[in-house]
């Protein structure tokens, strides 16, 4: 009887805890006319612009340690990133403090496009040198 009640008691919380989860949905969709890509790679070290991986999106993280590059449905989105600078001049990461928010973009897709979005290394900032940035738009 005790190993039943736990069992349930197991379930119902695993149930529960599952259920904003899969409230919550990624607007991943297919390449297409319909639809934006974003990219995280290759960006552009000779402006001090380096590749991010994309995290999350409005706060939902993407399984699997995130992606170099999104299909989205045109909309506004917040993109979480995660900068993977590799640099000579940056021997060792950067392990200060950062303003809330520096690996966070939010932008508003069309279809069609691509977007490229990297972290940027401002020399100029000692307390907070990275902030994420959308550098170009292509057809």
């Amino acid at each position: 009887m005790k190993r039943a009640l736990i069992t349930i008691t197991l379930l119902t919380l695993a149930l529960l805890l599952s259920m904003p989860a899969a409230a919550q949905r990624i607007p991943f969709t297919k390449p297409g006319d319909d639809a934006a890509r974003v990219v995280g790679e290759p960006g552009n070290p000779s402006k001090d612009i380096y590749p991010v991986r994309f995290v999350a999106v409005d706060g939902v993280n993407i399984p699997g340690g995130g992606r170099e590059a999104l299909w989205l449905e045109p909309g506004s989105y917040t993109l979480t990133v995660l900068g993977m600078i590799r640099s000579p001049s940056i021997r060792r990461p950067f392990r200060g403090r950062h303003d809330p928010g520096y690996n966070e973009i939010e932008v508003v897709i069309e279809a069609g496009r691509t977007y490229h979005i990297g972290m940027k290394h401002d020399r100029s900032l000692k307390r907070s040198p990275y902030s994420t940035v959308l550098y170009l738009i292509t057809e």
